[in-house]
């Protein structure tokens, strides 16, 4: 076979758990030109592979690593590979990643770990699961029969979530969205009812923004961890969206209401993946509409809202590594300057949206403006950069929001909300409370980004 062969024919992966979740075999069948090699998409998953064959002929061929893959020499269209996975040693080797949770009975594990990728790739990649009874799979890609799945290219590209075991599944309609809700313990006394309600509530906030959820088919997985709040969230894109969630046992009543974390997650299926050196636009989105969004449908009073952003912006303001946003932002994952980089993000989103609305015409609002990506730019299986994406949903006539942020991306300062706080009439004392009242100067803007004015009832 020629290793430069430039495609490969599709794949049917079949995909076999045992019991007690400690092994994983995977058969890779070739209905036309087999693969060159055969790769981890993480390196740590040759501690877990307990051997490799070649299937062909009615024999079973031992295969061995070649550098960092397995060669597939001598296979042909109808061939094929058989792996088997020890399950616990991937989870151990994936310990302390927030998409990684082991207990009785479940697994939760990317993946990252377990799906090997072929060089080249096949356009066309299939999976079947034979679980034992009981026990169930959750992954993020489209299904396509019982127990049946298509396998994207983002698979390969892209963290993803997935889990296995016993676990209570639950599927929740959205406006035009179907989330399908994974929990992976029965660990909190608040009951699995509560945390279903959360999870709803989150996705109808999402869904205000354009009218309907974001996305057709999403997978959700919540994980207990210790404490009484939200922990930690995070979107994925491999293979299809899904979220994960991890939630204090002692989580009571008024924490789960109050929670920002479920929105804002959601919030970012609004947009396509954006490019990991850009997360002040893909951040920074969410941070602003998490509380906007929630004041339009009543789950917090426009006041509070108010005074979350002046909170949020304050902070950022106050923390960084003193980088121009730019660079601060492409260095996130290393400098920690979270808060540096959502929040100047939320202010350029806070000053576009006012703009838009000043503007008049065509889009209107920054609503209208990101409208717009679902037209253009939700292929699934494509990254987007900030600059490319900000031109695709830009309308000819409004606000160039690609160089009003450009001035500030450039910028070591925090972005200036004087002229955005004086066209919105807002005004907050020493301790952050906001002094505007209803009817005040701004108070048509405000209305349009909240949905009603401070003190105003829903």
């Amino acid at each position: 076979m020629n290793p430069q062969q430039a495609e490969v024919g599709p794949i049917n992966f079949a995909f076999r758990v045992d019991a007690s979740l400690q092994r994983l075999h995977a058969r890779l069948c070739f209905e036309g030109a087999p693969a060159a090699w055969l790769k981890p998409q993480a390196n740590e998953a040759w501690r877990a592979l307990k051997g490799a064959w070649a299937l062909r002929g009615g024999q079973r061929e031992p295969l061995t690593r070649s550098g960092g893959a397995i060669a597939l020499v001598g296979l042909k269209a109808g061939d094929c590979v058989e792996l088997e996975q020890d399950l616990r040693a991937l989870a151990s080797a994936a310990r302390g990643r927030p998409d990684t949770f082991a207990a009785e009975g479940v697994l939760a594990l990317s993946p990252d770990y377990w799906l090997w990728a072929t060089s080249p790739q096949s356009a066309s990649m299939r999976a079947t699961f034979e679980m034992p009874e009981g026990l169930g799979v959750a992954v993020p890609w489209p299904v396509e029969g019982a127990g049946a799945y298509r396998i994207p290219p983002s698979a390969l590209r892209w963290r993803s979530h997935a889990a296995f075991g016993r676990f209570d599944e639950a599927t929740i309609e959205v406006a035009g969205g179907r989330l399908r809700v994974v929990i992976l313990a029965d660990a909190w006394a608040i009951g699995r009812p509560r945390l279903r309600a959360w999870v709803q509530q989150a996705a109808e906030a999402a869904a205000l923004l354009d009218g309907r959820f974001p996305v057709d088919d999403l997978l959700v997985l919540i994980t207990p961890v210790g404490g009484d709040e939200v922990g930690f969230g995070t979107v994925a894109r491999g293979g299809g969206p899904s979220v994960l969630l991890e939630v204090g046992v002692d989580i009571d009543e008024r924490e789960l209401e109050g929670d920002w974390v479920a929105p804002h997650e959601l919030i970012h299926l609004n947009l396509p993946r954006i490019d990991g050196a850009d997360p002040w636009l893909y951040e920074g989105f969410a941070t602003y509409y998490e509380p906007v969004l929630r004041a339009r449908m009543g789950d917090l009073s426009p006041r509070r809202a108010w005074e979350r952003l002046h909170d949020g912006f304050l902070r950022g303001a106050g923390s960084g590594t003193g980088r121009a946003l730019r660079d601060e932002s492409a260095a996130m994952m290393e400098t920690y300057a979270f808060w540096r980089v959502y929040w100047a993000g939320a202010a350029l989103m806070l000053m576009a949206d006012v703009s838009l609305r000043q503007a008049g015409g065509d889009p209107g609002s920054l609503d209208a403006q990101l409208g717009r990506v679902r037209a253009c730019c939700q292929d699934p299986d494509r990254g987007w950069t900030a600059e490319a994406l900000l031109e695709a949903v830009a309308a000819p006539d409004a606000p160039d929001l690609r160089a009003a942020a450009g001035r500030w991306l450039d910028a070591r300062r925090f972005p200036d909300l004087g002229a955005t706080y004086e066209a919105l009439g807002l005004r907050f004392d020493a301790g952050g409370r906001l002094l505007t009242r209803p009817g005040d100067p701004g108070a048509a803007l405000r209305i349009a980004i909240m949905g009603r004015d401070v003190d105003e009832a829903p």
